[in-house]
């Protein structure tokens, strides 16, 4: 029987600090490449919070990929008591899931081309906004009723992570498309807005983490993990 104990604080801190630590050494790269114009034989862009295949990135969708599996034991556990939103708690894995994968084949920059969604320039220069904004609004919706039945503390958590999340996702987002719109994306400013983005977008997921962890050490009692060794016949 192998026993994970769930460490909200320690959870928090390691994802918060490996954050900052990106973060940081990312503007650091970023001065030096535009400032001295060298990319350090492509250590910039290893590090770059808005490159795929690469240290950020990769960070950012295991993070996603966390929430995505505390998520689904939430699930499973309200599924056995027979809870009326569990299914909410599946759908929720699931998007979690999605969105770490998209974090490393960029899926939603092709959202716009997919749909036909036409690019209105300015703040709206990234056509896929418009779809973010109407899945958001269309995920309140569902949710709302659900939101309303969590205890208050986690309730707020939830809501503090998501406002801080989509005040990276969408907020710096639609400021960089216009940044991109009338300057193009080849300066400091644009990079400096998405480094924003990304941090923001990573800190809020770190605390919807902990809330989560919170939510099953309180209110489901679960303070640690057993997974049971599966024998060969």
């Amino acid at each position: 029987m192998l026993e994970i104990s769930l460490e909200k604080k320690t959870v928090l801190f390691v994802l918060v600090i490996t954050s900052i630590i990106l973060t940081l050494i990312n503007t650091i790269l970023l001065f030096n490449q535009f400032y001295l114009g060298s990319t350090l034989k492509g250590l910039s862009w290893i590090f770059y919070v808005d490159g795929d295949n690469n240290i950020p990135t990769w960070f950012s969708s295991f993070a996603l990929l966390f929430c995505s599996i505390l998520l689904g034991f939430i699930a499973v556990l309200k599924k056995k008591i027979v809870n009326f939103y569990s299914a909410k708690w599946f759908v929720l894995s699931t998007i979690f899931l999605l969105m770490s994968i998209d974090e490393v084949a960029m899926i939603h920059e092709k959202i716009g081309d997919l749909l036909d969604i036409p690019e209105l320039g300015g703040w709206l220069h990234y056509s896929w906004i418009v779809f973010g904004i109407t899945l958001i609004v269309a995920l309140g919706i569902y949710y709302f009723r659900f939101l309303l039945s969590l205890p208050r503390y986690f309730r707020n958590l939830i809501l503090v992570s998501a406002g801080i999340f989509l005040a990276g996702a969408l907020g710096v987002e639609m400021i960089n498309s216009r940044i991109e719109y009338t300057m193009g994306a080849e300066n400091l400013t644009y990079a400096l807005m998405t480094t924003l983005e990304e941090f923001l977008e990573n800190i809020g997921v770190e605390i919807f983490a902990y809330s989560l962890l919170e939510y099953m050490s309180k209110s489901l009692e679960l303070r640690t993990i057993q997974i049971s060794n599966v024998k060969k016949i």
